[in-house]
């Protein structure tokens, strides 16, 4: 019985996928898939830069806030205020992450390329090529 509703919920889920992917139908010796090396990327791009910025700002305010306070106070905030500094680098780096994202994703665009993988994070198959040059090009054009 519970093997029928299975069978039924796939079966359905199946049909929904092949109705909504019929306008969208690619053939997948047309599809062209690339890849980057995202830590060259970052190092250029000004969202990633700026992220480092903001962040070193955050840790020489707290550092000033330790330095006006005694030692014991200091000793109870810095457990507090490395939590809070811990925080917003995840922050900045996602800010910094998505603003990458909506990048390459225009420049995939651009250039044509339907995805682009990170190096490294394709489990199974092959990226046609790396254009990690050709994005960072891009970047520098718009950018720089």
């Amino acid at each position: 019985m519970r093997q029928n509703k299975l069978i039924a919920v796939l079966s359905v889920l199946f049909l929904l996928v092949g109705v909504a992917g019929l306008g969208n139908t690619v053939r997948a010796d047309e599809v062209t898939v690339v890849k980057v090396d995202l830590d060259a990327i970052a190092e250029v791009h000004p969202a990633f830069m700026k992220a480092q910025e903001l962040f070193m700002e955050e840790v020489e305010e707290m550092q000033e806030e330790l330095a006006e306070m005694d030692e014991e106070e200091a000793m109870m905030a810095q457990q507090q205020m490395d939590m809070e500094l811990e925080q917003k680098a995840m922050e900045y780096q996602e800010m910094a992450l998505q603003e990458i994202r909506d990048d390459v994703e225009e420049i995939a665009e651009e250039l044509g390329y339907d995805y682009i993988v990170v190096e490294g994070m394709l489990l199974a198959g092959e990226a046609e090529k790396d254009v990690t040059e050709e994005v960072l090009e891009v970047i520098e054009e718009d950018y720089m």
